[in-house]
């Protein structure tokens, strides 16, 4: 995708008859040169299989067809984008280059821009893209809406092939009479580059924001939560404190009992001819014995 930053002069009106400046975008190995050799009728950028971009850098040609000048990438300003996609698969790719043109140009390009579909070799027999691709992905049907319902389709390996581009300028017609023959200005672009940059701080704030809450959500939870561990620390030393204090009842009671006084026989009721008094009464007690 073309996303060198380009700083161009505010747009003027021009005749329908001057040149019509076009830029084609798309990610790599969308078909943008071989597209680009299609519309001059021959070829003047360097277009095969890759596994990388062949088109290292943005380059510039002209052409005469039907009397207008097509140019491509010329001061002071495209009047025409041709968003250039693979035929296919709508992929996560594919949407992301979308993204970051609106996202580089503004929204505003989508104003300016044609679809242009390559690969048109890969369709069936009475296939039509809106069939086989719009119509099933609403991601795309989206963009195209977005477009102006502008769209053609190009199969490359007919390089000669002028009905596919007598399509594609009168399309490009229509994006001048509906801009009043207006090129996408500088304005237009530092006006993106604003919006581009306001929501970026205001992501910035959002994101922030998103923080603090999250932080304070924590401190919350922390907070709860070691209230809630007081509490039962609380009660588990209120809990400790009573089981104490029963063991301490329980352990009086028993020292109470130890020093209670342990009942004596009472001697009234003892008989003297107990073996039991006698054997508590000293020797010497006893009278003298008697001699026989």
């Amino acid at each position: 995708m073309y996303n060198n930053k380009i700083h161009l002069p505010t747009g003027r009106k021009i005749s329908p008859c001057s040149e019509t400046r076009i830029v084609l975008l798309g990610k790599t190995g969308s078909g943008k040169s071989s597209t680009a050799n299609t519309i001059l009728g021959r070829r003047v950028f360097d277009s095969r299989v890759s596994g990388s971009s062949v088109t290292q850098r943005s380059r510039r040609a002209c052409g005469e067809f039907r009397g207008p000048q097509s140019v491509s990438l010329l001061y002071p300003g495209p009047h025409v984008f041709l968003l250039v996609i693979r035929i296919g698969r709508f992929t996560e790719e594919e949407k992301e280059a979308v993204r970051h043109m609106k996202q580089a140009m503004g929204s505003s390009t989508l104003a300016f821009t044609v679809i242009i579909f390559t690969h048109g070799d890969l369709l069936e027999e009475q296939e039509t893209v809106q069939q086989c691709l719009i119509d099933g992905c609403p991601d795309l049907h989206e963009l195209v809406t977005s477009c102006g319902g502008r769209y053609c389709v190009f199969n490359n390996h007919l390089l000669r092939s002028k009905e596919q581009v007598s399509e594609m300028l009168a399309l490009v017609d229509a994006v001048l009479q509906a801009n009043d023959w207006q090129h996408y200005s500088g304005r237009m672009l530092l006006k993106a580059e604003d919006e581009c940059r306001l929501q970026f701080e205001a992501q910035e704030i959002l994101k922030r924001k998103q923080e603090t809450e999250i932080k304070e959500w924590y401190e919350r939870e922390l907070q709860v939560m070691e209230e809630r561990s007081m509490k039962e620390l609380a009660e588990i030393k209120r809990h400790l404190e009573e089981e104490k204090e029963k063991a301490e009842k329980l352990s009086g009671r028993a020292d109470i009992r130890a020093l209670l006084p342990v009942p004596t026989p009472c001697w009234s009721s003892v008989h003297s001819h107990s073996p039991l008094l006698h054997c508590l009464v000293p020797a010497q007690l006893q009278g003298p014995a008697t001699s026989h």
